[in-house]
């Protein structure tokens, strides 16, 4: 799943919809929340967002948390008709990519979210 604009949300009320009707689950690096989108939306591929806040560090750091996510959820078939909203806790900073991708692939198996059973995130 490339993230294109129709695979991201970007309005402030679709986050505040996620959080608020969503389902989540954490771990030490990362927290999931994701939620069944609308049936009378058309489109029916799944949306994603980050959330990076200020207490992770300056723009720079933040940008680069969130440019690590946008690469690895891309790498990563998942099932259509969810938004789904990644939020950074501050342990993301020290943590290395394989951690992280360890951390994303482990929260979305744990949601049931992944279209196949093998993925080989190493292959991109």
């Amino acid at each position: 799943m490339g993230l294109n604009k129709q695979n991201k949300l970007l309005k402030t009320k679709d986050f505040h919809n996620v959080r608020k009707t969503g389902r989540s689950w954490s771990d030490q690096t990362l927290v999931l929340v994701v939620s069944k989108r609308e049936l009378s939306l058309l489109e029916d591929n799944s949306r994603v967002g980050f959330i990076v806040s200020n207490k992770i560090g300056n723009a720079v750091v933040r940008n680069k948390c969130k440019r690590r996510l946008r690469e690895l959820v891309s790498k990563i078939e998942i099932l259509n008709g969810f938004d789904l909203v990644l939020i950074a806790r501050k342990s993301i900073v020290s943590s290395r990519y394989d951690e992280i991708q360890a951390s994303v692939l482990s929260l979305l198996s744990r949601a049931k979210l992944i279209k196949s059973t093998t993925i080989n995130v190493d292959s991109y």
